[in-house]
């Protein structure tokens, strides 16, 4: 679906939120000690204000870099993409936030939620 609508980068995603489910659920099941509350479950903690400007920044980062990859995806693989990328800088912006957002889930930081 999302190929056919030309949102490429929620097409990749798809393939990222099924690796990183495997990764989260073994995260959450079986933490590090030093990560692990009385219960042996992945403690729930928050973001420092540092780390939240670095992702923020770094989320900014990734939009420009993935919008600008797939704008062109349409003229890098002609063979499979023959249609431009929709809305390449919103539907980007969506997917590093998402990433982002997924990353902070698997580590149970409040934010994310």
């Amino acid at each position: 679906m999302f190929y056919q609508i030309q949102l490429y980068p929620d097409m990749f995603l798809q393939g990222f939120f099924f690796v990183t489910n495997i990764i989260s659920f073994w995260w959450w099941k079986f933490p590090k000690i030093e990560n692990a509350n009385q219960k042996n479950e992945l403690r729930i903690t928050k973001l420092k204000p540092k780390t939240s400007a670095i992702l923020t920044f770094g989320g900014l980062i990734a939009t420009y870099l993935m919008a600008t990859f797939s704008k062109n995806l349409h003229e890098i693989f002609l063979n499979l993409f023959c249609l431009p990328s929709a809305f390449p800088y919103v539907d980007s912006f969506t997917t590093a936030m998402r990433i982002i957002a997924t990353f902070m889930l698997m580590k149970k930081k409040v934010e994310a939620w």
